[in-house]
């Protein structure tokens, strides 16, 4: 999003050079079809309308960069805005399903595996989100950095070019004023336009090589988010493995009346490992991308089943859980993505292309 924003602006900012360059030369190409002995007589009409018509484009062009400017900031506004709601959204499943799987513990050691699975899912969203903020911050001050520095260059250049056409404006009513022959003063005054308009098409491709410098600092970013993303899958893996690991209920395994019961060599007491649940049939859940639309856009379904989505459209999408449970990166059309949903919830998710795509999934 943000590359598309830096792009409007750099539109922007780069139409006024290119149009008060164009206004300059329409007054002198029109003024190129008249005879050149009167050129001097038309002297001072000539500046006075291309000064004119300058002022007017250029007080247009300002008030078109200031009403794009203002809608850059109001657009960053509401992504901060719907980030924040995206996150307290976030931290309300999460204690929603903590507060369920406290109620489903059987023990004081299973309340304690699910305390410990609570602080190490909180400890990793908060690392994805401080990753996530900085990598977000760090882009954002070097596109506000780059824009700045380009223009600001931008309009250096604007001045000089203005700057020498009013020098070529001067030095042509000097000569129209001390005898110099018409068409001598007015093929001096085309050449040194020309020449001006050269230089600042050199200064303006200059200023143009900060679109490198925009391109690096978004593979910055995506490198950080793409970190970000394999550490939290990591943490999020270790800990689910940790809390299955601690839900768990061992039993002695039943002695037989007048039998001894024996220890294997190198080995415990033989166990029986009992699950909390008895073991069910999962299923497969399948939700289309259509549209632009999750279909269907909210589901429910039991814990352990399997949900795949499929990308039915031209345009890429990403199914994306609002607390960072899973992510399933860029999907072009006709790419699949699948997830395991092992604890209970609702997760609300996003399509970090297109914000107004929303669906969400509940575990029972």
């Amino acid at each position: 999003m943000y590359q598309q924003i830096s792009k409007k602006i750099v539109g922007l900012v780069m139409s006024l050079a290119i149009l008060t360059n164009m206004i300059a030369f329409q007054v002198m190409a029109e003024e190129t079809k008249k005879p050149m002995e009167n050129f001097c007589a038309r002297l001072d009409k000539i500046t006075t309308k291309l000064d004119s018509n300058m002022a007017t484009r250029t007080q247009k062009l300002d008030n078109k960069a200031s009403d794009k400017l203002a809608k850059v900031e109001k657009k960053r506004a509401e992504n901060d805005e719907k980030i924040t709601k995206q996150k307290t959204e976030a931290d309300k499943n999460i204690a929603e399903r903590y507060a369920k799987m406290q109620g489903k513990a059987k023990n004081d050691t299973q309340k304690q595996a699910v305390e410990a699975f609570h602080v190490a899912i909180t400890t990793a969203v908060n690392a994805r989100r401080s990753a996530f903020d900085s990598g977000r911050n760090a882009f954002r001050t070097g596109m506000d950095a780059t824009m700045i520095a380009r223009k600001t260059g931008t309009q250096s250049a604007v001045n000089i070019f203005h700057t020498a056409l009013k020098d070529a404006e001067t030095k042509a009513k000097a000569d129209c004023n001390s005898g110099v022959i018409s068409s001598t003063t007015r093929d001096t005054f085309q050449a040194t336009t020309k020449t001006a308009r050269e230089k600042f098409d050199l200064d303006r491709k200059a200023v143009e090589k900060s679109h490198d410098i925009i391109k690096a600092l978004a593979a910055t970013r995506e490198a950080v988010f793409e970190k970000a993303r394999v550490d939290f899958k990591a943490a999020v893996e270790k800990a689910t493995k940790d809390l299955k690991a601690a839900m768990t209920v061992v039993t002695p395994k039943p002695v037989a009346p007048n039998t001894v019961e024996t220890k294997p060599e190198s080995q415990n007491s033989p166990t029986e490992i009992v699950k909390v649940k008895e073991p069910r049939v999962t299923k497969q859940i399948a939700i289309n991308i259509t549209g632009f639309v999750y279909q269907p856009t909210s589901q429910t379904f039991l814990k352990g089943d399997t949900v795949t989505w499929t990308n039915n459209d031209s345009a890429p999408h990403t199914v994306t859980a609002s607390d960072g449970s899973f992510d399933s990166k860029t999907m072009v059309k006709g790419a699949t993505f699948s997830h395991t949903f092992t604890s209970p919830g609702t997760v609300s998710y996003i399509c970090t292309f297109h914000g107004s795509m929303h669906g969400s999934v509940t575990t029972e």
